[in-house]
C-alpha cells in the first residue's frame, strides 16, 4: 500500500490537477482492503459541501467507506491566502474489528 499523501496545497483553479492523486489514492486503499480482508466488497463513495452557518462554501470533503465506515478521506479546504488545500487520511480500525467478526 502506498503511503498517504502530505498535505497538498495548490492554486485556486489547478485544482484538476490533483485528480490523478485522489484517485489513486482511493484506488489504492480499496485494492489494499481487498486484499488484506478478502470478501468483503462493500465500498462506497460520497461527496459532501460543507456549510458554515447554514451557507455552502467550496469546501468539501470526499470520503470512501467501507460497510458504511468511513476508512479514507480527503477534505478540501481554503486557505487565508485564498489556496486550496488538500488533506488525506485513512482509517482501518473498523475494517480490522468487523473483519475479525465474519
Amino acid at each position: 500500500m502506498k503511503r498517504v499523501p502530505k498535505q497538498i496545497v495548490i492554486k485556486t483553479g489547478e485544482e484538476e490537477r490533483l485528480t490523478e492523486i485522489i484517485d489513486s489514492f482511493f484506488i489504492d486503499t480499496k485494492e489494499y482492503i481487498e486484499q488484506k480482508y478478502p470478501g468483503n466488497n462493500y465500498f462506497s463513495q460520497k461527496y459532501f459541501t460543507l456549510k458554515i452557518d447554514e451557507k455552502n462554501t467550496d469546501e468539501d470533503l470526499r470520503i470512501m467507506l467501507w460497510k458504511d465506515r468511513v476508512v479514507a478521506g480527503v477534505l478540501c479546504t481554503r486557505t487565508d491566502f485564498n489556496n486550496v488545500q488538500y488533506t488525506f487520511f485513512r482509517k482501518f480500525d473498523e475494517v480490522k474489528r468487523l473483519y475479525k467478526k465474519i
